[in-house]
C-alpha cells in the first residue's frame, strides 16, 4: 500500500511540475494592450515563398509589451499534426524540445498569446507533435521581449 502512495505522489508531482514548465496564462481574453510608446515589433521568416508553395511551418511573432508575445504559424498540408504543436523558447537560435520554456497547442490552433515571458532577446520555433515528440520545426524567430 505504501508503494502505491509513493507512486501516486510521484506521478502527481511530475504532472504538477510539468504543467508549471509552460508558465503561461490560459485565458487569452485579457490580452494586455501595447503601451503607446512601444513600437510594434514583428519578426517573420526571411523566406519569400508563397504560402501555397511553403515547405515548412512558417512562424511569425509580435512583441506586445508587458512580457507578452503573439505567435501565429502557417502549416503546409503535408506537415499538419493530429496531435498538435509546441512553441519552444530559447536564448540561442533554433531552440528544440525539450526546452526550459514551452507551450503546447492543439491540432486546430495556429496562434498563441504567451504572457509572463522573461524579458530580453529570445528565440522561438514551433514544431509539429508526432508520437508525443517534435517532428518538423518552423523557422527560428528572434523577439526582443519588453
Amino acid at each position: 500500500m505504501r508503494m502505491k502512495k509513493i507512486l501516486l505522489y510521484s506521478v502527481c508531482t511530475l504532472l504538477f511540475v510539468g504543467a508549471g514548465c509552460s508558465n503561461t496564462v490560459q485565458d487569452n481574453s485579457n490580452i494586455p494592450s501595447k503601451p503607446a510608446d512601444t513600437p510594434n515589433q514583428e519578426t517573420t521568416s526571411t523566406d519569400n515563398q508563397d504560402t501555397d508553395n511553403q515547405q515548412q511551418i512558417a512562424l511569425t511573432a509580435n512583441a506586445l509589451g508587458d512580457a507578452t508575445v503573439k505567435f501565429e504559424w502557417n502549416v503546409p498540408t503535408n506537415l499538419e499534426s493530429e496531435e498538435g504543436y509546441r512553441i519552444v523558447y530559447g536564448t540561442d537560435s533554433n531552440p528544440t524540445f525539450p526546452s526550459l520554456w514551452w507551450f503546447e497547442r492543439g491540432p486546430t490552433h495556429r496562434e498563441k498569446v504567451w504572457s509572463g515571458l522573461p524579458l530580453g532577446v529570445a528565440h522561438f520555433r514551433v514544431c509539429a507533435v508526432v508520437d508525443d515528440a517534435c517532428g518538423e520545426y518552423s523557422n527560428d524567430v528572434e523577439v526582443d521581449i519588453k
